[in-house]
């Protein structure tokens, strides 16, 4: 790095428009006919402009114009000096070596190139003091400045590429950290990274944070573009002996040009392909029909790309646990009809979807018994006067990212009072409406569009507009409350609320009759299905987790015997009665990375000029001077000149 280097070379071919201005200088050459008046030729003569030859303003404008364009052209193309060579200072020199081990990495030769980058380091600054931080999810190890060479050589060589996307918080704060208090030393960190736009994105104030200059280094050749399934949803369909599959795979080009693909399902020796062609940043959706599959395991498989890792999926096809609900009543014999209606639609198992088995229960349910085995629970007004064992239990099993579906009724107003005070919601209960005999009823008017747990009434009629509402709880949603339908004066009738890591379904009505004609209407069931099957969660018993996370505390929670090995990478088995499905995280599937701009901005001057000769990186403009500013200031003073030289008469 010991000559100009250019931001935009491209933009140096735009010199050649130089010629334009000399062309239309010389072209300019007219000479005008001499006609002499005899009575005042003499009067003008002093003022006349020879035409016929060039002054010296002549020359002198067409020089402002030539610099004034090759400035332009200049400033476009972003001259940049190479970095000041710095003075040798008593103390020495400071390195940091910070070494990336997230899954996005596996698209290059990783291996040879982190050693060979790091022996170059430390070949080119043999007396630095250097340290090493690997960090992948998270920080993985620290070597502090100081360790000799050759163990930091050692190490590097030992180190291993991670399954799971990465989280580099840690590492900034410990980069941060890692430098002595001495001043009379230079500091530098060198980043060896892809810089994955995912995990290293919006650190420009912890990066300001490091006393040091930051020289970030990438791989050669990095995938630019990238096809993955994101997801994908299984329908099974069995009838007598025979079974059919139907899959609907998430497939998204990350890439900025179309893309072609294939697509496999694959069940033991079975299988059936698709064609996909996918535009630029965009997705589709693809569904893949199989007969009589093999086994209980599938997989969905792209064509291998650069990021093998995102291009397989797998299923669980086999025989789904119920999905288990708890109902809780406040009073289970003053409340006999609400739980008729209750009891009714839970029953109701059609072909193709998935079993509910559901338990009832009392008051004493939150204090005598363990919620965790239940993928929901449901209140019927159940909620008022929460003792502490109570509130805690709830807490817990929300905090696990428990869900709870609450109808209001005639206790609304002490079952929102309590919750509001555990701290649990938010949203508050203004009143009743509806109380009067003249009142009229009233009917949900709408629904909140986009709503992926509402779609199936959007796309198919209902009558989830037409049962008529008596009296309903006002309800006034808190800050963390999404209404999903709307009564009158939109206020809601079903809202969602966030609560601790799941959330609570509030119904502004009771099930009794007395309330409105919810439960015996036409959408009652398929409405509470879709809360009980909330879309993003997996109420079915399969435990769905990505590589890395651990499942431990989940199995734990519902009561299974932990095998003395956990299934570490992705795959399909089963533990107990719950089929364990892990896949790969998405997390990293974007190619996109930081450019120049964005290091930029998080490589401000830090007072420290770097010593160490580290490697040529895509991103080595951070640390150059560049000559921008003063090309912008050269250019306002030649477009002042050329308008002196082209308006003054001299």
């Amino acid at each position: 790095m010991n000559a100009l280097t250019w931001a935009n070379p491209l933009f140096l071919w735009g010199l050649a428009g130089l010629a334009a201005p000399i062309a239309l200088h010389l072209m300019n050459r007219e000479v005008p006919k001499r006609v002499v008046f005899p009575s005042i030729r003499f009067i003008y003569r002093g003022r006349e402009v020879q035409k016929g030859r060039r002054s010296l303003r002549d020359l002198l404008t067409l020089l402002a114009r030539c610099l004034l364009l090759a400035a332009l052209v200049l400033l476009l193309a972003g001259p940049r000096l190479p970095p000041q060579a710095a003075t040798a200072v008593a103390g020495g020199e400071e390195i940091m070596l910070v070494v990336d081990l997230s899954l996005s990495l596996q698209s290059v030769p990783w291996h040879d190139w982190i050693t060979e980058q790091t022996d170059q380091v430390l070949s080119a600054n043999p007396d630095a003091v250097v340290g090493l931080i690997a960090t992948g999810t998270g920080l993985q190890r620290v070597w502090p400045l100081g360790t000799p060479h050759a163990e930091l050589r050692q190490a590097v060589r030992e180190l291993t590429l991670s399954d799971t996307a990465g989280r580099h918080e840690d590492a900034w704060r410990e980069l941060a950290a890692a430098y002595s208090d001495r001043a009379d030393v230079t500091r530098t960190a060198v980043i060896y990274s892809d810089f994955q736009r995912s995990d290293w994105g919006g650190f420009a104030t912890m990066a300001a944070a490091v006393p040091a200059s930051i020289q970030p280094v990438s791989p050669p050749d990095p995938a630019t573009a990238n096809l993955a399934i994101l997801g994908a949803t299984t329908d099974i369909l069995s009838r007598g002996d025979s079974r059919r599959i139907r899959v609907t795979a998430h497939v998204h080009n990350f890439g900025l040009q179309p893309a072609r693909t294939r697509i496999e399902l694959v069940a033991g020796d079975r299988s059936t392909t698709a064609e996909l062609e996918i535009g630029g940043e965009h997705s589709e959706k693809v569904v893949l029909d199989l007969e009589s599959p093999d086994g209980n395991r599938a997989e969905l498989r792209l064509t291998p790309d650069a990021y093998p890792w995102d291009d397989t999926w797998h299923i669980w096809i086999g025989p789904r646990p119920p999905i288990t609900v708890a109902v809780i009543a406040q009073d289970p014999a003053a409340q006999g009809v609400e739980l008729f209606f209750m009891r009714k639609a839970l029953s109701t198992n059609l072909p193709g979807v998935d079993r509910i088995e559901a338990r009832f229960f009392g008051r004493d349910f939150l204090t005598g018994q363990n919620p965790h085995p239940y993928n929901r629970l449901i209140l019927l007004d159940s909620g008022s006067d929460l003792t502490e064992p109570e509130v805690a239990t709830l807490r817990d099993y929300l905090s696990a990212g428990g869900q709870v579906i609450l109808f209001g009724g005639e206790r609304a107003s002490a079952t929102l009072a309590s919750l509001n005070r555990a701290g649990l919601m938010r949203t508050r209960f203004n009143g009743r409406s509806g109380l009067s005999s003249s009142s009229r009823t009233v009917t949900v008017t709408r629904l909140r569009p986009g709503t992926e747990l509402l779609t199936v009434f959007e796309r198919e009629p209902s009558d989830l507009f037409l049962f008529p509402i008596a009296k309903y709880a006002r309800l006034e949603p808190g800050p963390d409350a999404q209404t999903l339908l709307y009564l009158p004066d939109d206020l809601p009738f079903l809202l969602r609320e966030s609560s601790e890591a799941g959330a609570i379904y509030l119904f502004a009505v009771g099930l009794d009759p007395s309330w409105s004609e919810l439960p015996t209407s036409l959408s009652f069931i398929p409405l509470l299905r879709r809360l009980i099957e909330t879309p993003g969660e997996d109420p079915t018993g399969v435990i769905r987790a990505e590589v890395g996370e651990s499942i431990a505390p989940r199995l734990q929670r519902l009561g299974l015997e932990l095998p003395p090995t956990l299934p570490d990478g992705p795959g399909i088995t089963v533990i107990g009665n719950r089929p364990v499905v892990i896949n790969t995280s998405r997390a990293e599937s974007d190619p996109d990375a930081l450019n120049d701009l964005d290091w930029l901005a998080i490589n401000q001057p830090r007072g420290d000029t770097p010593t160490a000769d580290a490697p040529q990186s895509v991103a080595d403009s951070a640390n150059q001077r560049s000559l921008r500013p003063a090309l912008g200031v050269a250019l306002l003073l030649l477009a002042l000149l050329e308008l002196a030289l082209a308006n003054w008469e001299w």
